[in-house]
């Protein structure tokens, strides 16, 4: 509830998250209910689901809510001490307006500014579709290779923080 706390990073977060573990099978299952949680300003609440049967490799499902934005995540996230890859996708509806975000065996090396590998699928109603696909150079340069209809050119990703490096 208000006031909530500031987090060392400076984030002011406040509203109510409950977590439950349960265990069925070779299945671990982290359960995380957040209720009128409000983060920087941005209220959202909802329930994810993390569940994995080796501690490496993560199934996330589940629904979050955030004004008239509603997201629903089934996410694959495999990782290791130097490495993490996304698969899976991320459906959002705001306003009767349906986007995806599809997220293609992108890996990312711990450290690195960017992913080193994968697509990123962001389609939009009928007309609008367009892929991102990192390469090895992707880190260091954030730049990626982007198709959208019968077009491909390179692009550059946006700045954040000290990356890319220069």
């Amino acid at each position: 509830a208000a006031p909530g706390c500031t987090l060392k990073n400076g984030v002011s977060v406040s509203g109510s998250v409950a977590v439950g573990v349960s265990k069925s099978g070779a299945t671990t299952s982290l359960a995380v209910t957040f209720t009128d949680v409000v983060s920087n300003g941005k209220a959202f609440a909802g329930e994810l689901t993390f569940a994995t049967t080796n501690g490496t490799t993560f199934t996330v499902r589940g629904k979050l809510t955030s004004g008239s934005t509603e997201t629903t995540y089934n996410l694959i996230v495999t990782g290791t001490a130097n490495s993490a890859t996304l698969d899976g996708s991320m459906a959002s509806t705001k306003g009767g307006q349906a986007s995806t975000l599809m997220f293609g065996n992108v890996a990312w090396n711990r450290g690195d500014c960017y992913p080193r590998s994968g697509q990123v699928t962001f389609k939009q109603g009928v007309l609008l579709n367009m892929t991102a696909t990192f390469t090895a150079s992707t880190p260091t340069t954030g730049i990626v290779s982007v198709e959208s209809g019968r077009k491909e050119y390179p692009a550059t990703l946006p700045a954040y923080g000290k990356c890319p490096p220069g």
